[in-house]
C-alpha cells in the first residue's frame, strides 16, 4: 500500500529524472486529516503543470465506507503542444458550439456543422491552404457534467444535409438520424480527462484542397450528453463546448488520418452480470490479411483507448507475423492502460510503425460483477453495448500517416473473440 506521502515523493523523482516515456501511477490510500496538498488550488480533480508535461488527478471517495483519494498520475513527455519555427507560422482558430440546450433525458447526441476556412495570409481572393497541427478540447464548465464525450468529423460541404446542421445544433444518431453518410471521416475526439491531439512536424490534417474529399473546411461536432438525473435539468442550460484548431499554411510532407481498432461498429454482444465471472475480457482483432490489403506501411503517432463504466484495463498490440520459419514473430504494445478509469482517459503520444501484414488486436476488460445504473436500468441482468454512457464500448482511435487514398474504406477493422470470464 502506497500513501499519498510516497506518491509525492514518487511524483518528485519523476519530475527530477525527466522520464522521457509515460507513466501512470494510481493509488488507494485512506484520506488523512491534513493532506500535504492543496486541494482547492486546483479545479475539477485535475491539476496541469510543467507546461501540461505532467497531469496529477485525484477523486475522492468520502461517501465510502472507508473514505478514500484515488490519484493518477500521467507523465507526458516529448511535446505537448505544436511548436512554431522559423519555417512554420503557427494560427489558432477558436470554435466556441451555438448555444445547444440539456434536454431532460438520459441520452443524447447532437450535431452541429461549423466551417473552418481561415482567410489566404496574403490574398483575400484565394482559397488558404495548409495543414491543422494541433486540435485542444474547449469544455464549458456551466455544462462540464453533461458532456460524456464529442467526436469531430469532417463531411461533405456541398449536401443539403450538411448545409442544415451549420449553426444549427440538430439530434443525430439517438433518434435514428445518421450523419455517417455526409460526415464520413472522424478526425478528432475528446472523452472526459483526455487533452490535445498534437500532430508530428512531418504531418497534419490538410484543408483548402477542393479536390480532396476529405478536406477538413466542412466539418461537424457531434456532442454526446449524458444525463443521469433528467428530472433535474436546469431549466434554460446550454452547452458551448467546442475546440482550438491550431494550422499552418505551410504543407508538411504527410496527411493525416484515424483508425478505429475494436469494435468500431458498437456491435458486441452483450455480458450479463454477476454469477458468469467479476471480470470479462474481450478481444477483438484487425487481421493480417486485411492489413496486407493497405497500400503502404504506416506511423502512429497518437492512440485513445476508449470504454465506459464498467472498463477495467485496456491494451491493443502489434504482432508481425513472421513469414520466414527462421524468424521470430513478435507482439509489441501499440497502446495500454492497466488501471483503467473512465474520468482519467487520454490520449497517447506514441511513435509506432504498422507494417501491412501486421496483426492488430484490441483487449478490453471488463468488472460485470453488478449493475452500475440501478437507479436508471434497475431490470438490466447484463451491461449491452451501444451509444448510453450505461452501455459498454471497445475502441482504440488510431492517429496515422500517410493517409490512405481511400481512407473511408480502411477506417475500421476488427472482429471479435469473446475470452472465458476471469473469476
Amino acid at each position: 500500500m502506497i500513501n499519498l506521502n510516497h506518491c509525492l515523493l514518487l511524483l518528485a523523482l519523476i519530475l527530477s529524472n525527466s522520464l522521457a516515456h509515460a507513466v501512470t501511477l494510481q493509488t488507494y490510500t485512506p484520506v488523512s486529516e491534513r493532506l500535504p496538498i492543496d486541494l482547492a488550488s486546483y479545479t475539477s480533480g485535475n491539476a496541469n503543470f510543467m507546461h501540461d508535461l505532467y497531469r496529477l488527478f485525484w477523486k475522492l471517495n468520502l461517501d465510502a465506507e472507508v473514505p478514500s483519494i484515488d490519484i493518477a498520475l500521467d507523465v507526458k513527455t516529448g511535446g505537448c503542444e505544436a511548436k512554431s519555427t522559423k519555417e512554420e507560422r503557427i494560427f489558432d482558430y477558436e470554435y466556441a458550439n451555438t448555444p445547444t440546450p440539456i434536454l431532460a433525458r438520459e441520452t443524447v447526441y447532437m450535431c452541429t456543422g461549423f466551417e473552418f476556412n481561415p482567410p489566404h495570409p496574403t490574398n483575400a481572393s484565394l482559397l488558404a491552404t495548409g495543414h491543422i497541427v494541433e486540435i485542444r478540447p474547449m469544455i464549458d464548465p456551466a455544462t462540464m457534467p453533461y458532456v460524456h464525450h464529442y467526436i469531430v468529423g469532417a463531411c461533405k460541404g456541398n449536401t443539403e444535409k450538411y448545409r442544415s446542421m451549420v449553426g444549427k445544433p440538430t439530434e443525430c444518431m439517438t433518434n435514428g438520424f445518421d450523419v455517417m453518410d455526409v460526415c464520413p471521416i472522424m478526425v478528432y475526439g475528446w472523452a472526459v480527462g483526455s487533452g490535445p491531439l498534437v500532430f508530428p512536424p512531418v504531418a497534419g490534417l490538410p484543408f483548402g484542397d477542393p479536390s480532396d474529399p476529405f478536406d477538413t473546411r466542412h466539418l461537424l461536432l457531434q456532442v454526446h450528453y449524458d444525463n443521469q438525473m433528467p428530472e433535474r435539468t436546469p431549466a434554460g442550460l446550454h452547452d458551448t463546448s467546442g475546440l482550438v484548431i491550431r494550422y499552418t499554411f505551410d504543407k508538411r510532407q504527410h496527411d493525416t488520418a484515424l483508425i478505429h481498432l475494436g469494435d468500431g461498429m458498437v456491435m458486441g454482444d452483450p455480458m450479463p452480470f454477476g454469477t458468469e465471472g467479476k471480470r470479462r475480457e474481450l478481444e477483438y482483432t484487425c487481421p493480417g490479411e486485411c492489413t496486407a490489403l493497405w497500400p503502404w506501411d504506416i506511423t502512429a503517432f497518437a492512440s485513445s483507448l476508449h470504454m465506459h463504466k464498467y472498463g477495467r484495463q485496456m491494451w491493443s498490440s502489434i504482432t508481425s507475423l513472421a513469414t520466414d520459419p527462421d524468424v521470430v514473430t513478435t507482439t509489441t504494445d501499440l497502446d495500454r492502460t492497466d488501471f483503467y478509469e473512465f474520468e482519467f482517459q487520454h490520449v497517447s503520444h506514441i511513435h509506432k510503425v504498422i507494417k501491412r501484414g501486421d496483426r492488430l488486436n484490441v483487449h478490453c476488460v471488463y468488472d460485470t460483477s453488478q449493475n452500475l445504473f440501478p437507479h436508471m436500468r434497475p431490470n438490466d441482468t447484463k451491461v449491452s453495448f451501444g451509444l448510453a454512457s450505461e452501455d459498454e464500448m471497445c475502441i482504440d482511435y488510431i492517429y496515422y500517416y500517410p493517409r490512405f487514398p481511400n481512407q473511408p474504406d480502411n477506417s475500421i477493422c476488427g472482429m471479435s473473440l469473446y475470452l472465458p470470464a476471469i473469476p
